[in-house]
């Protein structure tokens, strides 16, 4: 110890500083938000090395979008996000499913939906089976339809929400409008479509 009037005690894996002036510390555990950007950009180029120069430049454009859109939501979320995740290896690859999926099909594989994936798979939940569905989400939802997913959450809703408190039908009917907005464009499915999901 410096002198004879400083004394330190350090206990259960905690860490000491002592100095003689102004101390800065920097704690950084997982990615920043800017790695992350750049981990979806090796990923584009890991996994698409061979495609023609056009095909590069509208797999990148939209590889940049769905890594600006995640960069917003992670930078939205940021209480609830766990940077630490980012070094799972099933996080990792999610987010590599994720990238893929953006490359290869634009808003077509329905990037907004995998942004919000990858942001609820990297919060701090702890459930290990909401992680397992949260990533084969990820696998899914970019090989059905945005009409597809309104079909599917208008199921959800019928099925499984329930809203209390209610003291007349009437009173129904902002939540019912709000999920009718929702969800119309999946009631003119062919029979087709409805079985493919």
């Amino acid at each position: 110890m410096i002198g004879d009037k400083q004394n330190q005690n350090v206990e259960a894996e905690g860490t000491a500083i002592q100095a003689g002036g102004d101390v800065t510390v920097t704690q950084n555990m997982g990615l920043s938000v800017a790695e992350v950007k750049e981990l979806c950009l090796l990923f584009l180029r890991d996994n698409f090395p061979s495609l023609r120069d056009e095909a590069i430049r509208a797999a990148e454009g939209n590889v940049q979008q769905f890594a600006a859109s995640l960069e917003q939501k992670l930078v939205e979320k940021s209480g609830e996000i766990v940077l630490e995740k980012f070094t799972d290896p099933d996080v990792q690859a999610a987010i590599n499913d994720a990238v893929q999926a953006s490359a290869r099909k634009g808003e077509k594989a329905n990037p907004s939906v995998l942004v919000d994936l990858i942001a609820e798979r990297a919060s701090a939940s702890d459930n290990e089976f909401k992680d397992i569905v949260i990533s084969e989400a990820v696998t899914v939802v970019p090989k059905i339809t945005k009409a597809q997913i309104a079909y599917l959450s208008f199921i959800h809703y019928m099925t499984d929400i329930r809203i209390q408190g209610l003291h007349h039908l009437s009173h129904l009917e902002p939540y019912s409008q709000r999920a009718l907005a929702a969800v119309s464009t999946g009631f003119n499915l062919s029979d087709s479509q409805k079985r493919h999901i």
